[in-house]
């Protein structure tokens, strides 16, 4: 039977060719997008930012919370000795027994637990036996004091205790160490003998070496449990007795030989494999908090044993007090980190949402135009009766294979990035495992985004109805701008920074973030639109005299819908990148500047007001004296602080911002020594025109000479009189001088490198009481914390503007390509060949020029908006200071302006070389 209409049946082969007729593409559909180049780049670097973002969160984050580890470790009153189990025990007899009857003494038995318990333990080392023996004054064989009298001493073993001090001579197996502080006293030297004498007993001891006294050398891990023996308890107590370093039976041996019968004895386990990641430490953590339980449950065998904790008195033939502890300072640790990752935390969860944000809407951009660059092959499916949904799903297989090279070469590229540029502590083995499965599901979302914004472009193509036309023009950027009106208003009501009760700290709050996002992809979205629209209108008129501006904004009003699209795309990632260094610059700009007011200088050292005055030292310093409540004014009586100064050394020598006051340090300092009239002040945050001071019910008329806002010494937010001290000690002496009283501090203040300055503190004539640095008080966590994610968001602003970049080059080619036919026509006709590429380059110039200026003049706003309302120190002056990027955004249009001529010139040279005839083949 033959075909309606006639001709030759239909035969088995021929419905299967009319049934793969329709299908091609789908067997051609993983690798259809080598067949465009720019769109299968786009493609793959949009998935490579999602995984990179995405991948790169758990790393940073685990890896900040392993040098927030590594550092609290490293605290000095922690250490990896402290970090560990420390168990001491007082006043063990040396001939007692575990129990009465038992043949094993007491510390052979706890020795052998504390070994097998620390054996057990996860990341711990080989205990060290400690023992402190009996106390004994040293004198020469006979009796023969020093010039000072007897030397106290105590005698002291520990697992490699020799090798834990600085040797001056000898060795250990040549007798007993004994400290310099002992060895300087008698001119002692190896191989010498003293005589140690208990309360009852004298014995000779031969001197096998000297080693440095502890107490006067930096502190040292190994003897982290014996502090309080070793160190002054008080700034002027006197050193305690230092340690004779004895071996565990001499130990014994001379002890009883001095009349003593017990000695303290201590192990400590340290925690090894330094550095640890953040589940080691958990590990050590759980693993001493259940043994801990243990120990100190007199119902457990261990319990019994160890007798902790505290205070208990030991029956039996050996009647007495004795001391029990069991610690580890790894809980501390723990919830020190926890406390310091909550503050970074926070905003770098919202960093991840808009990383996550800002490249799904690149890749949804990439989508957006891949219609209109293949509009032929799109017109052909939908005629042949293709659907959305079933375009979106080819759109997806297209996708696949370049997603999932674009999410590996991201997870790649994140781990790299985060370990080359990030924390220095190695990631914890579950970030990893987090890092890999956020990758592949960043990926995932990329592909599903991808798809439906396809399907979406498809049906904006293809099948235009009246509801679509009313949506597609409705302002969602409204939506934005609400939002960050909202978030501005509750960070202005005090939401910048949120109290946690639980870890009892400050962190910044998401809403930081959230606001320039939202504020500068509301605004931007809401400029580009009125840009496109007023461009329509203006349109013609402005390309009536030259074919180049008639062509470009022809171009950028022909889809203005997608015009709209990258160009707020690309004034958002600049927006942020540009919001993110303003943030880090005026942050950072703060910080040092009430550092520095609150130092005094990058080096503040605190000396008795009588110390005598710097002589030749190598940096710049002045000396000055500041008092809380120094007195009142008047009138008005409000209360006043005051800092003395030199005015001959305090330029140069004292950090100062020309932020602080309207005129020169040096004139302002200047006028301070005038020798007669009222007493010349200079008032600091202060209102009206005081005429005089009361100090201790006494007037002194003073003359305002100048003002400033801030000044080096401020304490608080009350009015300071800045004075010449030597001035005002001539003026009113001694006995009224209120920088004479006990309250008042005296400082030198040192400029220069930290480093430098700290270590040459010790040419000072005068002894120094104290030393702070500004780069101490720069440390606040949650400021840190702040400039650290402002700075991954400058990053993250600055790569995501980079590939909006490239995203419109991509679009400029895929737009070329769908009206190939209209432009080498164009071109046959008469345009000149620069003309056209002058065109595509305007085109390019005016999207990325636009989106520069929103996307810059946004991003400044709002870091202006929210930059006074971060106050890291609030009682400190100065206010938050404002410290915009200009050099970065100047250098940032530099780039822009090669890109859009680079880009630009790419495109048409690729148009330009595309075959007339060979285009008019395929348009048909």
């Amino acid at each position: 039977m033959g075909r309606p209409g006639g001709g030759l049946p239909l035969t088995d082969q021929d419905g299967k060719r009319r049934r793969s007729a329709g299908s091609p593409l789908w067997k051609k559909a993983p690798l259809a997008l080598v067949r465009y180049p720019g769109l299968l780049a786009a493609v793959v670097v949009g998935a490579l930012l999602l995984s990179l973002v995405a991948a790169a969160y758990p790393l940073f984050l685990s890896r900040s919370e392993g040098e927030l580890l590594d550092s609290a470790i490293a605290n000095p009153t922690i250490t990896p000795y402290g970090a560990g189990m420390f168990y001491s025990v007082t006043n063990v007899r040396f001939g007692e027994k575990v129990r009465r009857g038992s043949d094993v003494l007491l510390a052979d038995r706890l020795d052998q637990e504390f070994a097998r318990l620390a054996s057990e333990g996860p990341h711990l080392a080989r205990p060290i036996r400690y023992a402190l023996g009996a106390a004994v004054s040293v004198t020469l064989p006979g009796g023969i004091k020093a010039e000072s009298g007897p030397v106290a001493g105590w005698l002291f073993s520990g697992t490699d205790a020799a090798r834990n001090v600085d040797v001056v001579s000898g060795s250990e197996e040549g007798g007993a160490m004994v400290p310099d502080l002992i060895a300087d006293e008698f001119d002692l030297g190896p191989g010498d003998t003293i005589e140690i004498s208990g309360d009852r007993r004298t014995v000779n001891l031969k001197v096998g070496g000297v080693y440095r006294a502890l107490y006067s050398q930096p502190r040292r891990d190994y003897w982290l449990p014996w502090s309080e023996q070793i160190f002054p308890q008080c700034f002027d107590c006197s050193a305690p007795p230092q340690f004779i370093l004895v071996g565990p039976k001499e130990l014994v041996d001379l002890t009883k030989e001095v009349g003593e019968r017990d000695a303290d004895l201590g192990w400590v386990a340290p925690v090894n494999g330094l550095p640890l990641s953040l589940d080691e430490a958990r590990q050590v953590n759980l693993y001493t908090h259940a043994l801990t339980s243990e120990v100190t449950d007199r119902r457990t065998t261990v319990g019994r044993l160890f007798r902790c904790c505290g205070r208990d008195f030991v029956r039996g033939p050996f009647l007495g007090r004795r001391d029990t502890e069991f610690r580890s300072a790894m809980p501390l640790v723990m919830r020190e980190v926890e406390r310091r990752a909550a503050t970074v935390e926070g905003p770098l969860r919202l960093l991840l949402i808009a990383g996550l944000g800002v490249a799904a809407a690149v890749v949804a951009a990439a989508a957006a135009f891949a219609v209109a660059g293949r509009r032929t092959e799109a017109a052909l499916l939908h005629a042949r009766g293709w659907g959305p949904a079933r375009f979106a799903v080819k759109s997806t297989l297209e996708a696949a294979i370049p997603v999932a090279l674009g999410a590996a070469a991201g997870l790649g590229l994140g781990s790299w990035l985060i370990s080359v540029f990030g924390p220095a502590a190695p990631p914890a083995a579950s970030a990893r495992t987090a890092s890999f499965t956020a990758a592949a599901a960043a990926g995932a979302a990329g592909l599903f985004v991808l798809g439906v914004v396809s399907g979406v472009s498809f049906i904006r193509t293809f099948e235009v109805h009246s509801l679509k036309r009313r949506l597609a023009w409705m302002p969602w950027e409204v939506f934005a701008i609400a939002g960050a009106l909202w978030v501005l208003t509750r960070l202005q009501a005090g939401g910048a920074l949120i109290k946690d009760i639980r870890l009892d700290i400050t962190r910044p709050s998401a809403l930081l973030l959230a606001f320039p996002v939202l504020f500068v992809a509301g605004f931007a979205a809401l400029g580009a639109r009125l840009g496109v629209e007023a461009l329509r209108r203006t349109g013609p008129k402005l390309g009536r005299n030259s074919p180049v501006a008639y062509l470009a904004v022809h171009r950028l009003t022909g889809l203005p819908r997608l015009t709209v699209l990258l160009v707020s795309a690309a004034a958002l990632c600049l927006g942020v990148f540009v919001n993110a260094q303003t943030m880090v610059r005026s942050l950072r700009a703060t910080v040092a500047a009430k550092a520095g007011v609150f130092v005094g200088s990058d080096v503040q050292v605190w000396v008795d007001h009588d110390a005598p005055p710097p002589g030749n030292f190598p940096l710049p310093i002045t000396r000055a004296t500041r008092l809380k409540y120094a007195g009142s004014l008047l009138p008005g009586e409000q209360r006043f602080d005051m800092v003395g100064i030199d005015p001959k050394t305090i330029v140069g020598a004292a950090y100062w911002n020309d932020s602080f006051a309207d005129e020169p340090l040096a004139d302002m300092v200047g006028r301070l020594s005038t020798p007669s009239g009222p007493l010349p002040v200079l008032l600091v945050q202060g209102q009206g025109t005081p005429t005089a001071i009361q100090v201790s019910n006494v007037e002194t008329a003073i003359d305002v000479v100048a003002r400033a806002r801030a000044f080096p010494g401020v304490y608080s937010d009350d009015p300071m009189l800045v004075v010449d001290a030597a001035l005002l000690e001539e003026r009113v002496g001694g006995q009224h001088n209120p920088l004479r009283r006990p309250g008042a501090r005296t400082e030198l203040w040192i400029a220069g490198d930290t480093d430098e300055a700290v270590a040459a503190v010790s040419q000072l004539d005068a002894f120094p009481l104290a030393t702070l640095t500004a780069k101490d008080v720069k440390d606040v966590p949650f400021i840190k914390a702040a400039i650290e994610t402002f700075s991954m968001l400058n990053v993250l602003g600055l790569a995501a503007a980079l590939l909006v970049m490239g995203v419109l080059v991509v679009y400029l080619q895929a737009r070329q390509r769908a009206r190939t036919v209209s432009n080498v026509l164009s071109m046959r006709m008469g345009m000149r060949d620069r003309q056209a590429g002058a065109a595509l380059v305007l085109e390019l110039a005016a999207m990325l020029l636009v989106a520069f200026v929103l996307g810059a003049s946004l991003g400044m706003v709002a870091g202006r908006l929210v930059s006074p309302l971060l106050d890291p120190l609030q009682t400190i002056p100065p206010a938050p200071l404002f410290d915009a990027p200009l050099a970065v955004v100047g250098w940032t249009l530099v780039g822009l302006v090669v890109i859009a001529v680079a880009g630009g010139w790419l495109v048409h040279r690729r148009a330009s070389a595309v075959d007339l005839g060979e285009v008019l083949r395929v348009a048909e």
